[in-house]
């Protein structure tokens, strides 16, 4: 248990000479042993020499080196490996007061909706209601962009971290009542701007805006429906803040981007495009029974194939369709199990038979009304019209349903053609 001092390892043959005094004359272990002495004396010089000829990268900055230039030579020096995010960097940058990593940890607790579990969110929406907020107070353009997040003020962000985990909390409520799931999660930046919104009126400001309910929800999926909507740029972001905090200090209406959905866009989205979910999502709020028990549908839900993925294999038609939204419908996880890969002739035949019994055909035909599915008049005839021959006829009128329920819902659009997202 002898220490050497670590500005000695410098001189070479100064520590040297200590090291071999050491194992001469002080290490009762190895005392008489001259083998033993030189084996160790050479393994300590050889660490002090890696210790002496390490090479330390190091980057040396002017003073006056402005803050997005100091965090982009941090992103490019970690980024063998995980990549470094916004948040990651506004940690460092913030660190130790306030500790966003703390803030992030305990948010996440008290706001299960924004743990990784739930959506794909991280600290740096908390930071953009944050900044979003402060410029609208300023009256300027909202600054969310990493430099104007870098460049926050200390005590604004600690002072205000909390309310704003709440805020953006509060709106993955609203949404989550409007359809949105884990599940059928879209496009996470949205929630930014509505959390600013919400944060911004009152019951009193609701009651002076009777329309201003189906308006924001208009809003909502009207943004989510956008083309590319799935990482929604900063400008993006804080033309949304700007245009929504202007409609709740009266000064200006809300205009929307209205989105073009149409049964061709349908036919061909895949599930990777967020429009993709977000359709789903829309379908789980306006359309929200379950086709199997009638009972509302809340909390637990999933997507299930109306004709089963599993009779497409050697059906060359029903291949090009199986996974078009006019294919899914959205059930209870229970009743997903429960239709398994039973066709629609089979368990829509069933449901009729026993709804036929108990004189509720009408109900049924309303609650698949609302499911875009569209029962033939003489309800005997369920399970040839839902054969699997006639699936791809089904599913596109299905499309069609489904195109003209959201359409509708948004308003007309008068945008050019748009592209489709990958």
């Amino acid at each position: 248990m002898r220490y050497l001092r670590s500005e000695l390892i410098v001189d070479a043959k100064r520590s040297q000479s200590l090291v071999d005094e050491y194992f001469e004359e002080h290490d009762p272990e190895l005392k008489g042993d001259r083998q033993s002495q030189r084996q160790a004396t050479a393994m300590v010089v050889e660490i002090f020499e890696t210790i002496r000829s390490y090479h330390i990268p190091v980057i040396i900055l002017d003073r006056d080196e402005s803050m997005e230039s100091i965090c982009r030579i941090f992103e490019t020096i970690n980024s063998t490996g995980k990549k470094l995010t916004t948040f990651d960097l506004a940690v460092a940058r913030y660190f130790p007061e306030p500790d966003l990593h703390d803030l992030w940890e305990r948010a996440k607790e008290d706001h299960p909706s924004l743990s990784p579990s739930q959506y794909d969110v991280d600290g740096e929406r908390v930071l953009q209601v944050i900044s979003a907020k402060q410029s609208v107070r300023n009256d300027r353009y909202p600054q969310i962009t990493r430099s104007g997040l870098l460049s926050l003020d200390k005590a604004l962000v600690g002072r205000d971290w909390a309310s704003a985990a709440q805020e953006l909390a509060d709106a993955y409520h609203w949404a989550e009542k409007r359809g949105l799931t884990p599940r059928f999660s879209s496009n996470t930046a949205m929630m930014v701007p509505l959390a600013v919104f919400l944060a911004s009126i009152d019951d009193a400001w609701r009651h002076e805006n009777p329309d201003s309910t189906v308006l924001i929800e208009r809003w909502y999926y009207s943004s989510i429906l956008q083309p590319g909507a799935r990482q929604a740029s900063n400008y993006r972001i804080a033309e949304s803040v700007s245009s929504l905090f202007r409609y709740a200090s009266s000064k200006e209406s809300l205009k929307l981007d209205i989105p073009r959905i149409d049964s061709k866009r349908l036919a061909v989205l895949t599930s990777r495009d967020s429009r993709y979910r977000a359709i789903l999502a829309f379908i789980h709020w306006r359309m929200g029974r379950d086709i199997w028990s009638g009972e509302i549908l809340d909390g637990d839900v999933e997507d299930h194939h109306l004709f089963p993925r599993s009779r497409a294999k050697h059906n060359a038609s029903l291949q090009n369709v199986i996974d078009s939204i006019g294919n899914r419908i959205v059930v209870s996880k229970s009743t997903n199990r429960r239709l398994r890969d039973r066709l629609p002739s089979d368990y829509l035949g069933e449901i009729v038979s026993r709804q036929s019994e108990q004189g509720q055909i009408a109900t049924f035909r309303a609650l698949c009304n609302d499911a875009c599915i569209d029962l033939p008049d003489d309800v005997s005839d369920v399970s040839e019209y839902f054969s699997l021959e006639n699936a791809p006829l089904r599913i596109q009128e299905r499309n069609e349903r489904i195109a003209a329920r959201i359409q509708a819902f948004v308003g007309t659009s008068t945008a050019a053609e748009d592209d489709d997202e990958d």
